[in-house]
């Protein structure tokens, strides 16, 4: 499913690849598995030195002079915005392709990146302490998109689940949770939500805290039956998560379809706004004592995530109720 992708600025400068073909032809096998043709990009590429990265990367794009490579790499280049998501620094600014490297390797100590990408002449040589690195030509070999997909299937354990929604969890600045079966016990969908919850609000304090909400069937509860539901699913909730943390459950009417929206908090005229930036759709997720052998996860288009986002609104008038958790 979704897996972070460093990459050293080194790797779009001619400078630091000198074969343009080879070099090119991987910088297309980039492009083609970060952004397939059809559906949701795979992956997200960290923006390290607090988003100094991208700025990098544009230098190195305005250093080529062969006009052909220039317009390949800045399609890629241009793209990566998508994508990208910010890293805070670690170590002072980067000098050179090492320096990058290095900071690639701290930032994936404190939250593990799933690949390291180096420039083919510096990668052959570069011992890390950590993580997994890579050279840029093995970008076109198939074992480096083992696992990187837009959809297929996952096994029914929890926490093999929860594990592939890490790289979300880690970073998005919101969550909204949508599955139907959840009622506070242990055999129905609340575990995997308390262990989805859990992953998210366990992370750096170098990270921005996450918001989480949680939609969830409210079909037939009324009065006592409302408020022993949501007692159950706070209480199933609290031995998981976090002491301070909090949790909005927002119930709907009935609904089949199970759904995961994530994305980052942005400012505008002084509102702080919502922008989604990834959204998966679950046939079914685990629960503790699933017989099934696997489930099949998508990720959902980019033009798709507005219409969904906005299905999920907490301020929608068709929710039933909403109730904020306090933990």
């Amino acid at each position: 499913m979704l897996t972070e992708v460093a990459l050293t600025p080194q790797v779009f400068d001619p400078e630091n690849n000198p074969d343009t073909e080879p070099w090119l032809g991987c910088i297309s096998e980039l492009g083609h598995g970060f952004f397939p043709r059809g559906g949701a990009p795979p992956v997200m590429v960290a923006n390290l030195q607090d988003g100094g990265w991208a700025g990098e990367v544009k230098n190195a794009v305005g250093r080529i002079t062969d006009h052909r490579a220039r317009v390949r790499v800045q399609q890629l280049a241009s793209r990566l915005k998508e994508i990208v998501i910010d890293r805070p620094s670690v170590n002072y600014w980067p000098d050179g392709e090492e320096g990058w490297a290095n900071e690639a390797v701290a930032s994936h100590k404190f939250e593990p990146i799933g690949r390291i990408v180096l420039t083919d002449g510096f990668g052959e040589s570069y011992q890390p302490s950590a993580g997994k690195c890579c050279t840029l030509k093995q970008t076109c070999q198939d074992t480096f998109w083992e696992g990187i997909q837009s959809s297929g299937p996952v096994p029914m354990n929890i926490g093999q689940q929860v594990a592939l929604l890490r790289p979300v969890c880690a970073h998005a600045h919101y969550l909204v949770l949508k599955l139907p079966h959840v009622r506070g016990s242990r055999d129905d969908e609340t575990p995997f939500a308390a262990a989805l919850f859990e992953s998210a609000f366990r992370r750096s304090a170098r990270f921005q805290p996450v918001q989480a909400e949680l939609h969830v069937s409210g079909e037939g509860l009324q009065g006592r039956a409302l408020t022993n539901t949501v007692s159950n699913i706070h209480s199933s909730l609290a031995q998981a998560l976090p002491r301070g943390s909090e949790v909005l459950l927002c119930l709907r009417p009935r609904f089949i379809d199970r759904k995961l929206v994530a994305g980052i908090l942005t400012k505008s005229a002084g509102q702080v706004l919502r922008a989604p930036r990834w959204a998966i759709s679950f046939d079914h997720v685990a629960r503790p004592h699933d017989n099934r052998s696997d489930a099949t996860w998508s990720l959902i288009a980019p033009q798709n995530l507005a219409a969904l986002a906005k299905d999920l609104d907490m301020n929608a008038t068709s929710l039933l109720d909403r109730r904020m958790l306090h933990f």
